[in-house]
């Protein structure tokens, strides 16, 4: 029986220290512009060569370093990954990803030049054994090299979602403990549980579910700005039969510890930020 609490708490709110090093290091960093020499032009030059004037453009680089261990697989699992862009519309664009990973290795991967936006990263490894048991294992993210967000224990399904530029708070930590949710699926009927966060205009920030695989550990992780959110589960049957059981917390305290049925539905108001009490 996992400990969800345990679970819900275990991305550090400072870098983590697993290993880097000396495995093979995967990188899939932009290549080099090409460069071009040319030969005589016959054009003819203008007399008056025009001058344009730029606008500065401010763009981030988004870097993912996944370090996997040598029980990586072992049960026959495959971990994949994917990092999306989430515009205005709520609309998921797929930005880059990568997978299956073998065991033993370091990758990392650069997504230049990022302009300011919402992002989420998502990373599943199928039979929900997560790096296997490796003490070194893990992923991070971070943007110019300001650390977001990491964790070690991970098991079938991880997401983090996070805004670019990425600002630390007035303590240095980053800000996904704002919002996060562990679930553990029912081992019968996953595909019932879906969730749903809400500002106080009711206006969805997240969603979660349905889920697809039973007795699997999901997490969610979120910066929020500061204010009143509203926190629904619903159950698409409603019949008190259980449905899995989940953490809700916030600024990295508990707030919600549900086991099995809730019913129909179950809510939590809660405050993020300075105004919390």
């Amino acid at each position: 029986t996992l400990n969800l609490e345990m679970c819900v708490q275990s991305m550090p709110t400072q870098m983590p220290s697993f290993s880097m090093a000396p495995s093979e290091l995967h990188s899939v960093v932009p290549s080099p512009a090409p460069s071009f020499t040319s030969g005589p032009s016959t054009s003819t030059k203008p007399s008056h060569v025009p001058t344009f004037s730029l606008a500065p453009s401010i763009c981030y680089d988004v870097t993912i370093t996944i370090v996997t261990g040598s029980n990586t697989g072992k049960d026959g699992g495959v971990i994949t990954w994917e990092f999306y862009e989430k515009n205005q519309s709520g609309d998921m664009i797929f930005l880059n990803g990568g997978g299956p990973l073998d065991k033993d290795q370091t990758y990392e991967q650069v997504v230049p030049c990022l302009m300011s936006s919402d992002f989420v990263f998502n990373i599943t490894e199928s039979e929900g054994k997560g790096f296997g048991e490796c003490d070194s294992c893990g992923y991070l993210i971070s943007v110019d090299g300001e650390y977001v967000a990491g964790n070690s224990y991970f098991r079938y399904n991880d997401v983090v979602n996070f805004p670019v530029p990425f600002v630390p708070n007035e303590d240095f930590e980053p800000c996904h403990g704002d919002f996060y949710f562990a679930m553990t699926t029912d081992g019968n009927f996953p595909e019932r549980t879906t969730w749903v966060l809400e500002t106080y205009e009711g206006d969805a920030v997240l969603r979660g579910g349905p889920y697809h695989k039973p007795k699997a550990l999901y997490r969610t992780w979120s910066c929020l700005s500061d204010g009143e959110y509203n926190f629904t589960i619903l159950d698409s049957i409603g019949d008190d039969n259980a449905v899995g059981n989940y953490v809700l917390g916030s600024d990295f305290e508990i707030l919600v510890r549900s086991g099995l049925s809730f019913g129909t539905s179950n809510s939590t108001t809660f405050v993020s930020g300075p105004e919390r009490t």
